[in-house]
């Protein structure tokens, strides 16, 4: 399978820093959810190196500049399953954040068709 690249704004990584850091630190119970989680915590490692990393670079001069995220074919499964998720739970009001969303779930969801 091919790598899917994922090209994240500097609101759409501190959304997806957010998603990560609301989720339960309970240990999942079950096989499936042992599975995602592991899955996510990978992805979740990646995403906060790339935020540290990105830091220092943003500035006027090139903060519309898009970082990117390799996903494999699994990953980027249940990322899709996970901003899926928190769609449905974000408040209505908050809409950046939900176009943000939205468009990761929809870039997703046409790579892995």
């Amino acid at each position: 399978m091919n790598k899917i690249a994922l090209k994240l704004s500097r609101t759409q990584l501190l959304l997806l820093i957010k998603i990560f850091s609301s989720l339960s630190s309970k240990p999942p119970d079950n096989r499936k959810s042992k599975v995602s989680r592991c899955i996510l915590d990978r992805i979740n490692l990646r995403v906060r190196k790339i935020a540290i990393a990105c830091e220092c670079k943003y500035d006027a001069f090139n903060s519309n500049k898009k970082t990117n995220l390799s996903l494999d074919y699994a990953e980027a499964h249940y990322l899709e399953e996970l901003l899926i998720i928190y769609a449905a739970l974000l408040i209505q009001d908050d809409f950046l954040a939900r176009n943000d969303l939205q468009l990761m779930i929809t870039f997703l969801n046409q790579k892995l068709a």
